[in-house]
């Protein structure tokens, strides 16, 4: 599962520097208004719903571009979630 880690630092960071002046460039000019309405969810919100979802699951994150599990410094993370085998539980 693909989760961004908005509104974190670092993906904030590159919105700000770089997708949100191109989308203006090339006629978006409230480009924020519709990048608010489009993630109304947060990472923290979301991270808190799977972990509850799949508690009985077996999760395993990747953060990207750095490897450190730390949201504000990835720009999304990637969740491989698999069901336990019978004799786990």
């Amino acid at each position: 599962m693909f989760l961004p880690s908005d509104p974190g630092l670092l993906n904030r960071l590159n919105r700000g520097m770089f997708v949100t002046p191109r989308a203006r460039r090339i006629g978006f000019p409230d480009y924020e208004v519709v990048n608010a309405r489009e993630h109304h969810n947060h990472y923290w919100g979301l991270r808190h719903e799977l972990q509850y979802e799949f508690r009985d699951y077996r999760i395993k994150h990747s953060y990207f571009p750095f490897r450190l599990p730390i949201a504000d410094l990835s720009v999304f993370s990637v969740w491989n979630i698999t069901k336990p085998l019978d004799s786990e539980r």
